[in-house]
């Protein structure tokens, strides 16, 4: 019976002159055979503690019951796995440096390094590239920055130059980031994540956080280019999700985030921000170019704070007379900061809004319809500076849950009829007191009336909804509004 691999061959010393028996040498043959068996037949074990192997092919399970430590050359996860070519994820690691011109490093998924040595992005716009030209999904490494002495901040990606990081088309792709900080250099006005189209694209930056002195917009999303399997220029279909964007320039003259379609359209995607901070504006979408939409889109931020606010809403959707911004829905917190421009000014229409607002009311409006506005609702605790109703179609509503205002209706001296349009965007009640009145009638189109009694002296209006009051020249009544919500800023 052989030792092997059970325990060691100790043979018994022999000396000149003894006489070799057959157990001898049975005893040998024994341990050979063992030996190649357990090599050949995957049945012997490595016990040295101190293995050396020019290669090591692994095909089975494995086991490792302490620590590994891989060389220089195979620090990629992807080595322990069997290549493939026809999937996986591309991985970037951290920068092992805190300078700002320090870069991280590439592989692919079977384990193969990509040189970015001199990459000016840290690595990011190779790992893009790579992302969308290989067919991969990526995954870049964050984490705990185990180089400062604290290890309390993320992983530092820099960007020192004045450079443009550029995701370009991707259809069907996952992109995922552990926690890091994206940093952005320069004093310029450059963009600094510019995202092409996207069509059916998981992008996932929870924990991170993308951070400049930059002036200008700092994460734009502007379709141009088509996308690689369908071959249209869209932004679709798609889930993006950035935890932090803030923007530290008192000169800056741009937004957090900018949804620009001038080339394609934006339509039926889901953006989460859980904080836009500092910045002109902390979200603006351009008025779409001709054919193209803003549209069906979800948009989640619950801190939108200290915009400069001088020449732009903290808030802006659209920018001029449009129909192409629609059926949006918007769950915003806004802290206002006392500023000379809205919170929030909408061209848009039929948009839902869920909207929170604190911190000191805007000089202005808190909410500001413009001029295409139409069908949008929005929902809120208050609204601080008010609504402002520019709108040509009154169909905009804000349901508030502020105390009721209450204003009153001069009539003029010697007049006979009073006609009214509730223009200010909250359900109202007109409550007529006095007066000797000779007919009372309600429109919901400002043309075709319906007659009530004469004895009605409270009248429910909802917003666009018009009442014609006629009454005796010498006896004229009270008319006032109890409005259910602020008083706004439209001249009725």
């Amino acid at each position: 019976m052989p030792s092997f691999p059970g325990s060691v061959f100790a043979p018994t010393a022999r000396a000149s002159g003894q006489t070799i028996q057959a157990a001898h040498v049975n005893d040998l043959q024994d341990e050979v055979v063992a030996l190649e068996g357990g090599y050949l037949n995957a049945t012997a074990r490595l016990n040295s503690s101190n293995s050396t192997l020019a290669t090591l092919s692994v095909t089975g399970g494995s086991t490792f019951a302490g620590p590994v430590t891989f060389g220089s050359t195979a620090p990629h996860r992807g080595s322990l796995r069997a290549p493939s070519t026809m999937t996986g994820e591309l991985i970037l690691y951290p920068p092992q440096s805190t300078a700002s011109t320090a870069v991280g490093r590439l592989f692919r998924p079977d384990g193969t390094e990509i040189d970015i040595s001199t990459s000016w992005s840290a690595g990011l716009q190779e790992a893009f590239t790579e992302c969308a030209t290989g067919g991969y999904d990526l995954r870049v490494i964050g984490g705990s920055d185990r180089i400062s002495s604290t290890r309390s901040g993320a992983v530092v990606y820099s960007v020192p130059s004045t450079q443009t990081v550029r995701v370009p088309p991707l259809q069907g792709k996952s992109v995922i980031f552990g926690a890091i900080t994206l940093n952005f250099g320069s004093t310029g006005d450059e963009v600094g994540l510019l995202f092409d189209s996207l069509m059916m694209v998981h992008w996932d930056m929870r924990g991170c956080q993308i951070a400049t002195q930059r002036k200008g917009h700092i994460v734009q999303f502007q379709p141009s280019s088509q996308v690689p399997i369908d071959n249209v220029v869209t932004m679709t279909d798609s889930w993006i999700r950035i935890h932090t964007i803030s923007i530290n320039s008192t000169q800056s003259t741009g937004a957090c985030v900018r949804f620009m379609a001038s080339t394609g359209g934006i339509d039926f995607n889901t953006f989460e921000f859980s904080e836009l901070n500092g910045g002109q504006t902390g979200i603006l979408v351009d008025t779409p170019g001709t054919g193209l939409s803003f549209s069906g889109n979800r948009i989640t931020c619950p801190h939108v704070h200290d915009q400069l606010v001088s020449t732009t809403p903290q808030i802006r959707v659209g920018g001029s007379t449009t129909t192409q911004i629609a059926e949006n829905i918007w769950t915003i917190g806004v802290v206002s900061s006392n500023a000379t421009k809205p919170g929030v000014e909408l061209w848009s229409r039929r948009d839902l809004w869920t909207l929170q607002m604190s911190g000191s009311a805007p000089s202005t409006d808190g909410i500001r319809f413009e001029t295409e506005a139409q069908g949008n609702q929005v929902w809120c605790g208050r609204v601080l500076g008010g609504i402002a109703n520019n709108a040509g179609v009154h169909t905009n509503k804000v349901y508030v849950t502020t105390p009721d205002q209450r204003a009153a209706i001069t009539v003029a001296a010697g007049s006979s009829v009073l006609t009214y349009t509730n223009k200010d965007c909250v359900d109202e009640t007109l409550v007529l007191t006095g007066g000797d009145l000779s007919s009372v009638s309600l429109s919901i189109d400002s043309t075709t009336f319906d007659n009530l009694s004469t004895a009605t002296r409270l009248i429910p209006l909802d917003v666009g909804q018009t009442v014609r009051v006629g009454f005796s020249t010498t006896s004229n009544p009270t008319v006032v509004r109890l409005l259910k919500g602020p008083a706004p800023s439209f001249s009725t």
